[in-house]
């Protein structure tokens, strides 16, 4: 069975973090080590919520005695996965630790989610922060999967159509990771009023466009892209292609957040569809692009 490292956060209510994206991915048949950044009482959109940080000192420690040669438990991870990261020191401490795992398996994959940015808001971390995550770790990381507002910050300028966003898909994946995956395409979407994804695999050269509904929930789900990202790294490790594991993730995440709004909650309810999480119908398929299409497109403006 693989291993997935995780580093995120967790709450106690609801799901965000670590706590989102365990329980699907065991689902999905891998092992998951959850490393916490922070475990807090819930998500920060609540008015009052409290809880403690874990120091970039203590989650070093953590993983260097997992290394350690009386209990040597690192060696048995397969991958790592990052989340939202607190500062520009943080993002440094967890390359330290992608860099240990790597030294006791060379074939580790590294999963970077560059949480960064939300749409209409901007880029939401701490100084320093996307600019360690550009020029520090999409270089080490084989698969990342941004949303568009993250995108447009690793691509460095702005994102105004659907060419756009494909060629900066495309371009991401020259910097180093083999796998990319943009989330939600908000503004960039083809349809709007649904739910727009991008996956290019540059191993194959193939680019493939997924659409389904956008689930009406009062505000949007907090924990979904942890889940997402998670269940495409566990659907890859299991030995499903890329395109099968984007597939696999967006009907699966759909369902989770289709049960909230079934049930009247602002949290996700992945327990009411556990069984579907492991094989979802696969209602929503991706469509192959063509690339070049769409650089010729951008050409022309």
């Amino acid at each position: 069975m693989k291993n997935v490292l995780t580093i995120q956060s967790h709450v106690v209510y609801g799901y965000a973090g670590n706590k989102a994206a365990t329980l699907p991915m065991q689902l999905c048949g891998v092992d998951v080590w959850p490393l916490n950044t922070v475990q807090f009482s819930s998500s920060t959109r609540y008015p009052k919520f409290a809880g403690p940080v874990t120091t970039n000192e203590d989650l070093l420690k953590i993983v260097h005695t997992l290394a350690d040669p009386e209990v040597d438990f690192l060696r048995r991870v397969d991958a790592v996965l990052s989340g939202y990261l607190g500062s520009a020191e943080q993002v440094d401490a967890i390359l330290e630790i992608v860099d240990t795992v790597r030294e006791q398996n060379p074939d580790a994959v590294y999963l970077l989610d560059p949480v960064m940015g939300k749409a209409g808001k901007g880029c939401i971390v701490a100084p320093g922060v996307a600019q360690a995550i550009r020029d520090k770790a999409v270089s080490r990381a084989n698969i990342t999967c941004p949303n568009l507002e993250e995108l447009q910050i690793l691509h460095g300028s702005e994102l105004k159509s659907f060419a756009d966003a494909v060629n900066a898909t495309v371009e991401l994946a020259k910097k180093g990771p083999s796998i990319v995956m943009v989330k939600h395409l908000h503004r960039c979407a083809k349809q709007p009023g649904e739910f727009e994804s991008l996956l290019y695999d540059d191993n194959t050269g193939k680019l493939y466009h997924l659409t389904r509904p956008l689930v009406a929930l009062p505000r949007d789900p907090v924990g979904a892209g942890d889940m997402l990202t998670g269940v495409l790294l566990a659907c890859l490790l299991t030995g499903k292609t890329a395109l099968e594991a984007f597939e696999h993730a967006q009907n699966a995440v759909y369902l989770v957040v289709k049960a909230a709004e079934d049930a009247g909650e602002l949290e996700l309810q992945p327990v009411a569809v556990r069984r579907e999480i492991i094989d979802p119908p696969l209602t929503y398929r991706a469509v192959e692009l063509n690339p070049a299409d769409y650089q010729a497109k951008q050409k022309a403006l």
